[in-house]
């Protein structure tokens, strides 16, 4: 009865207002009627029911949604162990010698300087010394020795005697490369004296892979050096053999006669 009343005052208020030149439609007071209505109702064991199946549901959904993360946590063990072994087949696809090559030059041999150094004249007719990528050859006499510059040589000889073997490897890399014959360098960087550093190729054949089969070169000592994963076994090979330098009972590195005779001036012991 009380709401019936509030509804009718509602109606009679609209349609006698100043803004109001009208009565409301039928369907403006059927409106009005049920928000009055709907104003009066209390809450029915219905609506109870559905606010508690409601929450019931959210509260499986969220325990539902909290053990898939955990699981998505905890990853089974052989799906890691099939990601790393992806990741390590890549990192070995990678680690080849071509993939490292940054530029190639092509021309014709002019001379061969060491068992690791040669002068090529490029297409354009540029000049340029290529120092062998991956192996380091005996020492071959120089008239001028380059570590009297250094401040720690302080007894270095005027003139860099040459070490055991240093003129065989020139001239078993001189036989294999000879002059004028067409060259191809497939280069990965500049040295810090401005050489390209390459592996270097005649008539197909690598000259740096030989260079190590025969003995005539030992690996350098930084494994960032090494470029061709077939070098490390063409070493072998001839330490195996007793081929080259390999052949004395105390094969000395070049790097170690250059810092014990370049540099010290010990040039003595093993010097022939």
């Amino acid at each position: 009865m009380t709401a019936s009343m509030e509804l009718n005052a509602s109606v009679m208020t609209k349609q006698s207002g100043p803004e109001r030149g009208h009565a409301d439609s039928p369907a403006q007071v059927f409106l009005d009627r049920r928000q009055v209505a709907s104003s009066a109702r209390c809450p029915t064991p219905t609506t109870l029911s559905w606010r508690f199946l409601y929450s019931a549901a959210m509260r499986i959904f969220r325990t539902a949604r909290h053990s898939y993360q955990r699981r998505a946590r905890l990853r089974p063990s052989w799906l890691l162990a099939l990601l790393f072994a992806m990741v390590t087949m890549n990192g070995h696809a990678a680690d080849t010698r071509a993939s490292k090559i940054n530029f190639t030059l092509l021309g014709t041999l002019l001379e061969v300087d060491d068992g690791d150094t040669l002068v090529m004249r490029g297409a354009g007719g540029g000049r340029f010394t290529i120092r062998l990528s991956d192996l380091d050859a005996p020492e071959i006499e120089h008239a001028r020795n380059p570590y009297r510059e250094r401040r720690s040589c302080r007894a270095a000889p005027r003139r860099a005697p040459g070490q055991s073997g240093g003129e065989a490897a020139r001239a078993a890399l001189a036989q294999r490369a000879p002059r004028k014959a067409a060259v191809r360098a497939e280069c990965y960087t500049i040295d810090r004296y401005g050489r390209p550093v390459c592996h270097v190729f005649v008539a197909g054949v690598n000259l740096n892979l030989e260079q190590l089969r025969d003995g005539w070169g030992m690996l350098l000592s930084k494994r960032a050096w090494q470029r061709d994963p077939a070098s490390s076994g063409a070493e072998q090979a001839a330490r195996s053999a007793r081929r080259g330098i390999w052949s004395a009972a105390r094969a000395e590195r070049p790097e170690q006669w250059r810092a014990r005779c370049w540099c010290q001036g010990d040039c003595a012991a093993r010097a022939r």
